[in-house]
């Protein structure tokens, strides 16, 4: 699940909660997202009820997708 949030969130835009929950089981979306949060790899915009990821988690995710290109 962690990987398809991940992608979901991929862009660096913001994204509804309420629209993730829709995708993924929400009870674990939350767990993850508040987890993330407090590590600093998830902004979250409680107002608005949306998260982002973070600067640095974009970049090591646009790493690891580079590697597993190559690796392919």
């Amino acid at each position: 699940m962690i990987d398809e949030v991940f992608k979901a969130l991929g862009d660096g835009e913001w994204h509804k909660i309420k629209d993730l929950q829709q995708q993924f089981n929400p009870r674990k979306l939350e767990l993850l997202i508040k987890l993330f949060y407090d590590f600093d790899f998830f902004e979250l915009n409680e107002d608005a009820g949306e998260v982002r990821l973070c600067e640095a988690l974009m970049t090591f995710q646009k790493n690891i997708e580079d590697i597993e290109r190559q690796e392919n």
